[in-house]
């Protein structure tokens, strides 16, 4: 479903994976948690300084395509700063947003 609503009900959609895009998902997961530099609180969620490197930015872009699945509610943003500068990303959306991210995701600055 394609949407621009900021305002879809946080909800997860529990069979959006198979079993082994699960456990793809958590590896992912995992990866991305170590490579997290820096938090930043946004006022719809949070915003995450990851290492710049090729591989993690590829995990990043291939973790998004799979959480995208389960949480349609969320927003995704990579930014990748120039000259080999760190990537960004936002998770962000309508009302209800921030505190999930916070409760679903490491939101402790580094």
């Amino acid at each position: 479903m394609a949407t621009n609503d900021p305002q879809l009900p946080i909800a997860c959609v529990l069979t959006a994976f198979t079993p082994e895009e699960r456990a793809r998902h958590d590896v992912l997961l995992r990866r991305l948690g170590e490579r997290v530099l820096e938090v930043r609180e946004l006022p719809d969620g949070y915003a995450y300084r990851l290492a710049p490197e090729a591989r993690a930015i590829a995990e990043l872009a291939e973790w998004i395509g799979l959480e995208r699945a389960c949480c349609p509610f969320l927003r995704f943003t990579i930014e990748v700063e120039p000259a080999g500068g760190p990537a960004w990303l936002r998770l962000t959306g309508g009302s209800g947003v921030k505190e999930f991210v916070a409760a679903t995701f490491e939101t402790r600055p580094r």
